[in-house]
């Protein structure tokens, strides 16, 4: 393959992963990100794996969450991962038994952390059955008004459009600190712990 085809195949390839993602029809995905990747320390590189990274957290915004049904972690005093789902969103329902197993292990290796599922289905019912199909499945609070999700979404600081699974770090002090569209993976658990290892 001639050079020219060779960029012009990996073009196609980024955009197929680019497009990759769950929304509910009507939105964009969110703006490319490259995949985190290691910096010369060989620390993650956070600014890389989330779509909005604050270093500093006094520059953070305080993380408010939407009208809910039902309450989220008590996260004070711990850094706060809300994990924002849906049971029709294929990557949101594939991960979630590892982000059930990553806390556990987040905190066994000496990390405070609380976790929120929070699922943007339109019907409760919907989500209690799901919970009734998948026993693993986690409990946690659903979004009481969908209007208000755009809303809260531009707030995070990400585009309207950004797809779901939705990935929202907060700090110990309440800040948000990352925000991720997209789903984690094995090799992103290095890049969380360091994270919330983070001042």
């Amino acid at each position: 393959m001639s050079g020219a085809g060779r960029w012009l195949a990996a073009g196609a390839l980024a955009a197929a992963v680019i497009a990759a993602g769950c929304d509910d029809g009507g939105t964009d995905a969110p703006p490319s990100r490259v995949v985190g990747v290691k910096a010369d320390d060989d620390a993650p590189d956070l600014e890389a794996f989330c779509d909005v990274y604050v270093k500093d957290g006094s520059e953070a915004k305080p993380l408010e969450m939407p009208p809910l049904e039902g309450e989220p972690a008590d996260a004070s005093a711990a850094w706060h991962w809300v994990n924002v789902w849906a049971t029709w969103c294929q990557p949101c329902v594939e991960e979630m038994p590892m982000l059930v197993e990553w806390q556990r292990k987040l905190e066994s290796d000496g990390a405070s952390v609380k976790m929120t599922f929070l699922s943007i289905d339109d019907e409760a019912e919907k989500v209690a059955e799901f919970r009734k199909e998948h026993p693993g499945t986690p409990e946690g609070p659903r979004l009481a008004d969908k209007d208000a999700l755009e809303g809260w979404i531009t707030g995070l600081g990400m585009d309207p459009g950004a797809t779901i699974p939705l990935q929202v770090f907060a700090d110990p002090e309440g800040r948000v600190r990352c925000v991720r569209s997209g789903a984690v993976n094995a090799p992103d658990y290095r890049t969380v712990e360091y994270l919330l290892d983070q001042p």
